[in-house]
Formats: C-alpha cells, structure tokens, sequence
C-alpha cells in the first residue's frame, strides 16, 4: 500500500467508528478491502470496529460477495476477522441482526471457524493473519471495547443527560403555566426547607398549598387526561 492510498485509508475510517483521522467518503466494501490489504496491526484490529458499524448501521454489504471479491491469500483473513467480531458483538446491545448475518456467512463458508476462534480467545492466543501479521486476541478486544463499548457507553450517558434536560424545561414550563414567578419561589424555598417569612408563610398556606391540593385530586388528574387524550 503506497503512502497516498494509506492516508485516504485512513481518513475513510472516521465513517465507520475507527477514527484513526478525519472521514472522506467512500463505501463499506472499499474502506474494508483496503484495510485488510495492509499488514498493519492497528488498521486490521480496526476491522471489527467498522465492520460491526457496517452491519448495525445496515450499510449495504454482502460478506459472502465480499469475500470473493479479495484475493484468495485474504479471503480465510477477513473470516477470522469477522468471526471475532461474531463474538465481540456479544458486548454490544441490540446486536442481534448484525450477529445473524455474521453467523449465517460464517456457518456457510467454514462452519469450524467459530469454535476454532472461540477457543484462541477464552486461551488468550495470537491469529495468524498470514503475511506475517500476528494479532493478540486481548489487544483486538482492547481495541473494540475503546471504539465500540466505550463509545456506546458514552451515547448513553449524553442521551440521559439530554433526556434530563429536557424533562427538567418541560417541569419548569409547566410550574410557570401554573403558578407566578413569586409563587414558584415560594415553592422551591418550602421544597429545600428554607426558612419562610411571616408573610409567606401566610400566602403558601392560603394561596399556594390549596392549588397543590387541587393539583394532586386523582380526579382533576384523570379529567385532565381524558381531556388532553392521553
């Protein structure tokens, strides 16, 4: 692989969750061809990591057409690839369709495969990629755990904070539907125990705490609902 080839290689990655640098366009076929045309450690340890985008993301890609467009020397590297990446999507939720597609190709093409790399991964071994290439089975999982886990683990925790966010605006709007500005302080003072003014304590007791009675009527809750259709 000469050097142009290498680095629009890499910029393609980004597309597909190895973002060794920045994304250029290209298609899930090419980018995977060209990664395990290279003998370099760390672009086909990045193998499971774009291909388990290729296949939750549903991008077009045929594994059994893909194989037989490599040449033969790296048709047996790309299955033991995806055969790791078979097991390496037991870490990932909701990964169901892209493991059946994989099981599916594996089974038909060399049905031992998937219990021959079970096995060098609960030993610890290296694989033998051919052309002198050896990758650690810990290294690989390293590698899809820091690109793939970590990555979901981390969209989870932004989808959350987002999903708080968003309930906390929809709590303020609704507080500021009901209640004045000087009343949702009052609120907030009797809800954090602060100390209450004589004269506060005077309005929260005649004003305020009779809407909150109203508020919380079982019945005025379900007239609420049955009128808004939900």
């Amino acid at each position: 692989m000469d050097n142009l080839e290498k680095q629009l290689l890499l910029r393609d990655l980004d597309r597909y969750g190895y973002s060794l640098v920045q994304p250029e366009s290209s298609n899930a076929s090419e980018t995977l061809s060209r990664m395990l045309r290279s003998d370099e450690g760390r672009l086909l340890e990045g193998i499971p990591v774009v291909l388990t985008n290729v296949l939750m993301n549903k991008h077009k890609l045929d594994l059994e057409d893909f194989e037989e467009s490599l040449p033969n020397a790296l048709q047996r590297r790309f299955r033991i690839l995806a055969a790791l990446t078979y097991f390496f999507l037991l870490l990932v939720p909701d990964s169901d369709y892209a493991r059946t597609q994989l099981g599916k190709y594996l089974k038909k093409r060399e049905p031992a495969l998937l219990e021959q790399v079970q096995q060098k991964v609960d030993a610890g071994q290296a694989f033998n990629l051919a052309g002198g290439v050896s990758l650690d089975s810990q290294r690989l999982q390293n590698t899809y755990e820091n690109y793939v886990v970590s990555q979901l683990i981390q969209s989870e925790e932004n989808l959350s904070k987002k999903l708080d966010s968003q309930r906390q605006m929809t709590f303020l709007e609704s507080l500021a539907e009901l209640f004045t500005e000087r009343q949702r302080l009052l609120l907030f003072k009797q809800l954090n125990k602060e100390q209450l003014s004589k004269t506060e304590r005077e309005y929260y007791s005649r004003t305020i705490k009779p809407r909150l009675k109203a508020l919380s009527n079982k019945d005025v809750r379900s007239l609420a609902a049955a009128l808004l259709g939900l």
